[in-house]
């Protein structure tokens, strides 16, 4: 449904790197109840699908993912310095990821920054710096189309897999990051509390090439009959 937003901070956002993403949709919320369960209902699904639950607001962006196809992550926005950037990992020269592993970064490696830190390995794991904690209460909700190559090489150099990047690295729908962002921030609005304060986003979506087929040589390259219809 659509939600009116309120006064507040909204967290900007730039794609600086364009050969890493052409899409990025943030979605900025406040007066998030980290101490609010997961529903039954969600965790016996993410279960089903092989997935532990963690903490609401990530039970939330894998459930998203399982459902719609789009991964997404949750910041704690009072972590963001200043906006959240596509580039390259440049100056930077380390991240500890989600995992707790402090790794090396390579002047080409796509992150998620805010201007002064590295806050993720993009299309792959978060940061710890940036994570959601205790004392969370504004979460910058992330979805971003990034290109399946970009993940790859990203997930390569680091020996590093997961559920978004096998997602990103074989190819996800450029339209679903609006999509699922709202219906993630719907959750979070509607399962934690959280008060949605409003949304900001670079890109657009790519436009697929149109392709004309023909039934009649589709039919004599199989050696079946296809009608139009």
């Amino acid at each position: 449904r659509k939600v009116k937003a309120r006064a507040g901070k909204k967290i900007q956002v730039e794609i600086v790197d364009k050969t890493g993403a052409d899409q990025i949709w943030v979605r900025t919320l406040s007066g998030y109840d980290v101490t609010a369960p997961s529903p039954s209902w969600m965790v016996n699904r993410l279960n089903q699908c092989g997935v532990r639950s963690i903490s609401l607001a990530v039970d939330i962006t894998n459930y998203v993912m399982l459902e719609l196809g789009q991964p997404l992550h949750a910041f704690d926005a009072g972590k963001i310095s200043e906006k959240l950037l596509v580039q390259r990992a440049g100056k930077f020269r380390e991240l500890t990821t989600l995992d707790g592993q402090k790794r090396k970064l390579s002047p080409d490696d796509l992150l998620i920054a805010d201007g002064k830190n590295p806050l993720a390995l993009a299309g792959i794991m978060g940061g710890q710096d940036s994570e959601i904690s205790e004392s969370t209460t504004g979460i910058a909700l992330e979805a971003t189309h990034f290109f399946s190559n970009a993940i790859a090489q990203n997930s390569r150099r680091h020996m590093l897999s997961s559920e978004a990047s096998r997602r990103f690295e074989r190819g996800v729908d450029p339209a679903l990051a609006k999509v699922a962002s709202a219906r993630a921030t719907q959750l979070l609005m509607d399962l934690g509390g959280a008060t949605y304060v409003g949304s900001t986003t670079k890109g657009v979506v790519a436009k697929f090439p149109t392709i004309t087929l023909y039934p009649k040589e589709i039919s004599r390259l199989v050696g079946t009959e296809y009608s139009p219809t």
